[in-house]
């Protein structure tokens, strides 16, 4: 059985720092369209690796400082809008939130309001449109009689 510390896959909270940096320099030298380039290509971090990073504390302000960056690119017209559209959630975490939020709420207004019809509701309501179309279905015949009327006289 081995012994020691567990293995873990970020780094020290000062080399997190440092690579925030790090990633926050590049950004603002190269003007990427994702921050993927970085680090994947640029740090060879592989990806689960990165949700991992995201996630520390003392690499957050830096990683939410990049993504605003990069995401000016979005905003200020140097990404085709059509592209631009896709990633807006991505780097404003706000308008994801917001958009999230508006999703479940309409979802459970929608759920919410299927439960408060009763199948007597819903049978009530069907017996209805019948009626109606049945109504309709009468007043056009009348129309045509009565048009065939006037075409005899």
């Amino acid at each position: 059985m081995a012994g020691g510390r567990p293995r873990t896959t970020s780094l020290e909270p000062d080399d997190m720092i440092a690579l925030g940096k790090e990633m926050v320099d590049w950004v603002k030298k190269n003007n990427p369209l994702h921050l993927s380039y970085w680090y994947l290509r640029v740090k060879k971090i592989i990806f689960k690796d990165w949700r991992i990073y995201r996630e520390r504390p003392e690499f957050t302000p830096y990683y939410e400082e990049a993504l605003s960056i990069v995401g000016e690119n979005y905003i200020n017209g140097t990404v085709d809008k059509s592209i631009a559209q896709r990633f807006l959630r991505i780097y404003f975490k706000d308008l994801k939130e917001e958009e999230d939020s508006t999703a479940k709420y309409n979802a459970d207004l929608k759920a919410n309001e299927a439960q408060q019809y009763s199948q007597e509701d819903i049978d009530r309501a069907q017996r209805i449109l019948e009626q109606v179309s049945r109504n309709q279905a009468s007043a056009r015949k009348i129309a045509s009689n009565n048009v065939k009327a006037d075409d005899k006289s």
